[in-house]
């Protein structure tokens, strides 16, 4: 498949806001490819030209949830327990501007955060965007440790999911920048400390 052939690029785009549409109506474990192409009017083969199954095209939206929110660029605010005031108005910027698009696809969000607990959540994210687990050293209450970049990523998941969860059935109606500063704080607090940063 050439991906800059307008028609590929079409049918692309056909899977994927289907497969979004399908996703919160009915959740993951209902829908299937067969649902995914009879609501495309495409056929199966056009599907698999483009994705391999349907958890492969699980794997390509949940990598898109969790690059909106860009953790591997976090270093700089990550464990900062004192930060400068414009620094922490950029990073809650950052998320506000996730947290909108989220908020206005709610039912999808919430169908793809329900597929699966959290370590199979990175683990899903770290082979889909190819990120390596490689050691980091983090500050602890005895000195340092050395611990695998899936912990990091684990943790930062975990805050995000459970927070999503939280606001997108609370009935209290937080504002976007309510729980982007909420997220904001959570990721300036995290225990978990680089001694890099």
């Amino acid at each position: 498949m050439n991906k800059n052939d307008l028609r590929a690029q079409r049918t692309f785009h056909k899977i994927n806001k289907n497969f979004r549409l399908l996703m919160g109506k009915i959740g993951y474990r209902k829908l299937n490819v067969a649902m995914i192409t009879d609501k495309a009017k495409m056929n199966r083969s056009t599907f698999y030209s483009h994705f391999r199954d349907k958890r492969n095209l699980y794997e390509y939206h949940l990598g898109l949830i969790v690059d909106s929110f860009d953790f591997r660029n976090y270093d700089e605010f990550v464990g900062k327990k004192e930060m400068e005031e414009e620094r922490l108005n950029n990073l809650t910027y950052l998320f506000e501007e996730s947290l909108v698009q989220i908020q206005n696809d709610k039912d999808f969000v919430l169908a793809m955060i329900d597929v699966e607990d959290v370590h199979k959540m990175t683990k899903a994210y770290m082979n889909m965007a190819h990120v390596a687990d490689d050691k980091i050293v983090i500050e602890t209450r005895n000195g340092t440790q050395e611990v695998p970049t899936s912990l990091i990523i684990n943790y930062a998941l975990g805050v995000l999911v459970f927070t999503l969860r939280w606001w997108l059935n609370d009935s209290s109606n937080h504002s976007v920048k309510d729980v982007a500063d909420i997220l904001a704080t959570s990721f300036i607090n995290i225990p978990l400390k680089s001694s890099k940063l």
